[in-house]
């Protein structure tokens, strides 16, 4: 708690501004994005000094590429591409849903329960400038643990793709994980830490499941194909298989992520509005 007290007191030091001295609105706006900027720098350190959330969306979705991919008999070809790159992109996609969903609501559940939050909320920073830091770390611990996993099929199973590909394939996940990260913040924001994880966890597993990111969709008993086209998972997942085979995600594609993520965050918004008048 000594430490969260100094980063609060650094904190309130970057945006106080002296009794009876007006200050330029520039130079009180530049104050408030060196505020936001060095909370982002603190809440980046605790993400990467905490093994806890790193280490086992990387371990898990590893684990069963491989069993997958060199120890089950599975075809070799699977909707036009290598079986190995089409099951890389779907344990990439539920590495980056577990742990933006996971991970990041448990991480702002635990903050809230131990009062880190709530000092934040009552120091003169912006009001997103908490939010903010929480996606800035997560978005860097998502390319993070992208990168790992491309490198992983591409150096193991010599998954070999296109350079364009590559990065169409990495922008669509980067950019496609902020839907689950919505959904993870609302979460720790309407949930005690013990909830939240036991609903993430949950709800990761079920969507990974009917979303056909562990077994294509096809194979999928009627009813759950029915339920899984219209998930996020699903359409999260398929953008990026579409990317594989030369083609551009769907407007479905697109178009559901975008709502589902903006749900989210009207539902986060409201959340956060509640706390903040309780």
């Amino acid at each position: 708690m000594k430490r969260s007290t100094g980063n609060t007191a650094a904190i309130e030091e970057f945006v106080r501004l002296k009794p009876g001295c007006e200050k330029p609105r520039k130079q009180r706006r530049g104050r408030m994005v060196r505020a936001t900027l060095y909370l982002c720098r603190i809440e980046l350190l605790k993400t990467f000094r905490n093994q806890y959330f790193i280490w086992p969306s990387l371990f898990w979705p590893l684990l069963f590429y491989f069993i997958y991919t060199d120890v089950v008999a599975v075809p070799n070809r699977y909707g036009g591409v290598r079986w190995a790159a089409f099951f890389l992109m779907s344990m990439a996609s539920f590495s980056i849903l577990a742990q933006s969903l996971s991970g990041l609501s448990l991480r702002f559940a635990q903050e809230k329960e131990s009062g880190w939050a709530r000092r934040l909320w009552i120091t003169p920073l912006p009001r997103g400038g908490h939010l903010l830091s929480k996606i800035f770390a997560q978005m860097v611990l998502n390319a993070f643990i992208l990168l790992f996993i491309f490198l992983a099929g591409a150096v193991v199973n010599g998954v070999r793709l296109p350079v364009e590909a590559w990065i169409g394939c990495f922008v669509w996940l980067w950019s496609g994980g902020l839907t689950f990260m919505a959904l993870g913040l609302f979460i720790g924001m309407a949930a005690n830490a013990q909830l939240s994880n036991a609903l993430t966890n949950v709800l990761y597993l079920g969507l990974a499941l009917a979303g056909g990111l562990w077994t294509p969709l096809p194979y999928l008993p009627k009813a759950l194909q029915a339920i899984g086209v219209w998930l996020p998972s699903f359409r999260y997942g398929d953008g990026a298989w579409r990317l594989l085979s030369g083609e551009a995600p769907s407007a479905m594609d697109i178009g559901l992520l975008v709502v589902y993520f903006l749900i989210f965050v009207v539902l986060s918004i409201y959340s956060l509005a509640r706390k903040k008048e309780g």
